[in-house]
Protein backbone atom coordinates (compact mmCIF):
# COMPACT_ATOMS: atom_id res chain seq x y z
CA UNK A 1 0.00 0.00 0.00
CA UNK A 2 1.46 3.27 -0.99
CA UNK A 3 0.80 6.59 0.63
CA UNK A 4 -0.51 9.23 -1.68
CA UNK A 5 0.23 12.76 -0.62
CA UNK A 6 -2.28 15.45 -1.46
CA UNK A 7 -0.26 18.46 -2.41
CA UNK A 8 -3.35 20.68 -2.73
CA UNK A 9 -3.97 21.03 1.03
CA UNK A 10 -4.72 24.68 1.40
CA UNK A 11 -6.45 26.50 4.25
CA UNK A 12 -8.25 29.80 4.18
CA UNK A 13 -6.27 32.86 3.34
CA UNK A 14 -6.09 35.78 5.74
CA UNK A 15 -8.23 37.90 3.43
CA UNK A 16 -10.98 35.26 3.34
CA UNK A 17 -11.02 35.04 7.14
CA UNK A 18 -11.16 38.83 7.48
CA UNK A 19 -14.03 39.01 4.96
CA UNK A 20 -16.02 36.44 6.95
CA UNK A 21 -15.38 38.34 10.20
CA UNK A 22 -16.50 41.62 8.61
CA UNK A 23 -19.71 39.99 7.37
CA UNK A 24 -20.38 38.50 10.81
CA UNK A 25 -19.81 41.92 12.38
CA UNK A 26 -22.28 43.54 10.01
CA UNK A 27 -24.88 40.85 10.73
CA UNK A 28 -24.39 41.30 14.48
CA UNK A 29 -24.71 45.09 14.20
CA UNK A 30 -28.06 44.66 12.43
CA UNK A 31 -29.41 41.75 14.49
CA UNK A 32 -28.75 43.00 18.04
CA UNK A 33 -30.89 46.17 17.83
CA UNK A 34 -33.71 44.20 16.22
CA UNK A 35 -33.54 41.61 18.99
CA UNK A 36 -33.68 44.32 21.68
CA UNK A 37 -36.66 45.92 19.92
CA UNK A 38 -38.45 42.56 19.81
CA UNK A 39 -37.91 42.14 23.55
CA UNK A 40 -39.48 45.51 24.37
CA UNK A 41 -42.40 44.81 22.03
CA UNK A 42 -43.02 41.42 23.63
CA UNK A 43 -42.96 42.95 27.13
CA UNK A 44 -45.53 45.56 26.10
CA UNK A 45 -47.73 42.87 24.54
CA UNK A 46 -47.48 40.73 27.70
CA UNK A 47 -48.68 43.70 29.76
CA UNK A 48 -51.53 44.35 27.28
CA UNK A 49 -52.49 40.69 27.51
CA UNK A 50 -52.60 40.80 31.31
CA UNK A 51 -54.87 43.85 31.23
CA UNK A 52 -57.12 42.19 28.65
CA UNK A 53 -57.37 39.08 30.83
CA UNK A 54 -58.26 41.23 33.84
CA UNK A 55 -60.87 43.18 31.89
CA UNK A 56 -62.40 39.96 30.59
CA UNK A 57 -62.51 38.57 34.13
CA UNK A 58 -64.37 41.69 35.29
CA UNK A 59 -66.88 41.43 32.44
CA UNK A 60 -67.46 37.72 33.15
CA UNK A 61 -67.89 38.34 36.89
CA UNK A 62 -70.43 41.10 36.20
CA UNK A 63 -72.33 38.83 33.78
CA UNK A 64 -72.29 35.98 36.28
CA UNK A 65 -73.53 38.23 39.11
CA UNK A 66 -76.19 39.69 36.81
CA UNK A 67 -77.47 36.22 35.89
CA UNK A 68 -77.44 34.99 39.50
CA UNK A 69 -79.25 38.06 40.78
CA UNK A 70 -76.26 39.47 42.70
CA UNK A 71 -76.15 42.56 40.50
CA UNK A 72 -78.47 44.77 38.52
CA UNK A 73 -77.84 46.62 35.29
CA UNK A 74 -76.97 49.78 37.26
CA UNK A 75 -75.72 48.50 40.62
CA UNK A 76 -72.70 46.21 41.07
CA UNK A 77 -69.49 46.13 43.08
CA UNK A 78 -66.65 43.62 43.10
CA UNK A 79 -63.11 43.50 44.44
CA UNK A 80 -60.48 40.78 44.44
CA UNK A 81 -56.74 40.83 45.06
CA UNK A 82 -54.10 38.32 44.01
CA UNK A 83 -55.75 37.43 40.71
CA UNK A 84 -53.33 35.63 38.39
CA UNK A 85 -53.23 37.25 34.95
CA UNK A 86 -50.68 35.29 32.94
CA UNK A 87 -47.23 36.15 34.30
CA UNK A 88 -48.72 38.92 36.42
CA UNK A 89 -50.75 39.24 39.60
CA UNK A 90 -53.38 41.92 39.84
CA UNK A 91 -56.15 43.55 41.79
CA UNK A 92 -59.57 43.72 40.15
CA UNK A 93 -62.07 46.34 41.23
CA UNK A 94 -65.51 46.45 39.67
CA UNK A 95 -68.32 48.96 40.00
CA UNK A 96 -70.96 50.53 37.82
CA UNK A 97 -70.24 53.90 36.27
CA UNK A 98 -67.96 55.38 33.64
CA UNK A 99 -64.44 53.97 34.12
CA UNK A 100 -65.36 52.80 37.64
CA UNK A 101 -63.87 49.34 37.16
CA UNK A 102 -60.12 48.87 37.04
CA UNK A 103 -57.35 46.33 36.72
CA UNK A 104 -54.09 47.06 38.55
CA UNK A 105 -51.00 44.92 38.04
CA UNK A 106 -49.45 44.39 41.47
CA UNK A 107 -46.67 41.92 40.61
CA UNK A 108 -45.02 40.77 37.42
CA UNK A 109 -41.79 40.41 35.50
CA UNK A 110 -41.93 43.81 33.74
CA UNK A 111 -42.89 46.20 36.51
CA UNK A 112 -45.94 46.83 38.64
CA UNK A 113 -48.29 49.59 39.63
CA UNK A 114 -49.86 50.12 36.23
CA UNK A 115 -53.64 50.22 36.05
CA UNK A 116 -56.33 50.60 33.41
CA UNK A 117 -59.96 51.56 33.80
CA UNK A 118 -62.99 49.89 32.26
CA UNK A 119 -66.68 50.72 31.99
CA UNK A 120 -68.50 47.48 32.81
CA UNK A 121 -72.02 48.72 33.48
CA UNK A 122 -73.54 52.18 33.49
CA UNK A 123 -75.40 54.06 36.21
CA UNK A 124 -77.96 55.42 33.79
Amino acid sequence: MSLIKNRNNRGFTLIEIIAVLVLLGILAAVAVPRFIDLQSQSQAKAIDGAFSAGGSTLYMKYASDLLSGGATATSWTYSETGVVLGDFTGTLTGACGANASSVELTAGPYGTGESRSYTICSDS
